[in-house]
């Protein structure tokens, strides 16, 4: 049975509720193998830039979101 995993967008309570978070890039080719703390892809904060990281192991095997696009907190994911 596949199993899938959806990275969760990570939270950044420093910079307030509000801040609009979008997403840059992806750091990784489809089908590439995935460690814990590889980084996967990119985000953009309050103009700061953060590497997301995966937690767990196996292969990028679809990327779900287009680079440029905003995120929405909490329950929005950006890969599986």
């Amino acid at each position: 049975m596949p199993f899938q995993y959806f990275l969760p967008v990570p939270q950044f309570t420093e910079y307030g509720s509000q801040a609009k978070i979008v997403f840059r890039q992806w750091l990784l080719d489809l089908r590439a193998p995935v460690s814990a703390g590889t980084a996967i892809a990119r985000i953009e904060i309050a103009g700061e830039l953060f590497d997301v990281m995966a937690n767990g192991e196996g292969f990028l095997w679809e990327k779900l979101r287009a680079p440029g696009g905003r995120l929405k907190r909490r329950s929005e994911t950006i890969s599986r």
